[in-house]
């Protein structure tokens, strides 16, 4: 790999990698599982870097999507497990951070996919309007638009 090619990676990791793990960790529910996924996100970048054409934060989101899909997919073929182990935290210490990560989780589970893509781009991987409009074609204009509708609607979702 060039030298090019790994100061792209470092770059697009610096830039990028605690907003997807926050994003990941949102829809996971569980820091070290979106430690893990978030993981698997960078190898695949570093393994299909020279795939890469377009907008690299787009590109980027592809692979999210893919490794969140592959878990749920897997999460769906497991097995119910027959005992449950004891919480390493008190219900009283994590109850309000919890209820707020399940109200906004539902929430955001009800919204379409692209509105869900802009909800990531935006807040997660901390992208100006502009930069979103390059990786998902739109203008930026239409991103404030279509980011202030999503807003509301997730408002009204999570009351």
């Amino acid at each position: 790999m060039d030298e090019d090619t790994c100061s792209k990676i470092e770059e697009l990791f610096a830039r990028c990698a605690a907003g997807v793990s926050r994003y990941v960790r949102l829809r996971v529910g569980s820091a070290e599982l979106a430690e893990e996924i978030t993981t698997r996100v960078f190898f695949a970048v570093v393994r299909n870097i020279h795939q890469q054409n377009g907008s690299l934060v787009g590109w980027l989101w592809t692979i999210v999507r893919t490794e969140l899909a592959r878990h749920f997919r897997q999460k769906l073929a497991e097995p119910y497990p027959e005992t449950l182990a004891a919480p390493t935290v008190t219900p009283a210490q994590d109850c309000e951070r919890t209820e707020e990560i399940g109200i906004i989780h539902a929430a955001l589970q009800r919204l379409p996919d692209d509105a869900q893509q802009l909800i990531a781009l935006k807040f997660f991987l901390g992208l100006s309007n502009l930069e979103i409009a390059r990786v998902v074609n739109l203008t930026p204009s239409n991103v404030g638009v279509k980011l202030h509708r999503t807003l509301k609607e997730l408002r009204e979702f999570c009351e």
